[in-house]
């Protein structure tokens, strides 16, 4: 596909936001993804980051949760690590919490363990001490026994 193509496609999306994207999903793979997520991330600020998430969430569950995190991580550490936790959990209790701590844990050591408990206790006290260090090792314990 042509470069020149791809910025005019790219360039309508700018115009027609996130359900624009929902319909090119439904047309074919190589139009939705990941891929899509990095070209508007390219385009500017307002398209990337956690914004684009919480749009991708609204939309179904397919382009939403771990899976999604994954994909950012692959695509570059400023879409990954703690930063984006922080954000995810300011988005809501739901993508917050143990529960993405055990999937964060899932996708591979570099993300879990007390490297991850001590990057959650500088972001905030909420996230730090004893509430939080209990049910992380509750989580490790189902992690490792199943």
């Amino acid at each position: 596909m042509p470069e020149s193509y791809v910025k005019a496609v790219l360039l309508f999306l700018v115009l027609c936001g996130i359900h624009l994207v929902k319909d090119l999903c439904e047309l074919g793979k190589d139009l939705c993804g990941i891929h899509l997520v990095k070209d508007l991330c390219e385009l500017g600020k307002d398209l990337c980051g956690i914004h684009l998430v919480k749009d991708l969430c609204e939309l179904g569950k397919d382009l939403c949760g771990i899976h999604l995190v994954k994909h950012l991580c692959e695509l570059g550490k400023d879409l990954c690590g703690i930063h984006l936790v922080k954000h995810l959990c300011e988005l809501g209790k739901d993508l917050c919490g143990i529960h993405l701590v055990k999937h964060l844990c899932e996708l591979g050591k570099d993300l879990c363990g007390i490297h991850l408990v001590k990057h959650l206790c500088e972001l905030d006290k909420d996230l730090c001490g004893l509430y939080i260090v209990e049910p992380v090792s509750k989580a490790f314990v189902k992690i490792f026994v199943l």
